[in-house]
């Protein structure tokens, strides 16, 4: 993780979606890899902007 700047955390996030896909059946379906591994990115995106916006709500209450 160090060496790749935690760029490898994201096709460990893919390997685990396309385990998911492969223990949930047939409710949820993941083409490939590549599929994985944009969803992972937009997770971990998603994922920035929801805590950027908790942390400036924590601010905010702490502030008061």
């Amino acid at each position: 993780t160090i060496l790749t700047f935690g760029l490898f955390l994201f096709v460990i996030n893919a390997c685990i979606i396309l385990f998911a896909d492969y223990i949930i059946g047939t409710e949820f379906e993941v083409k490939g890899f590549w599929v994985a591994l944009l969803f992972s990115l937009i997770l971990s995106f998603l994922q920035t902007i929801l805590y950027s916006l908790l942390e400036t709500q924590k601010k905010r209450s702490y502030n008061r």
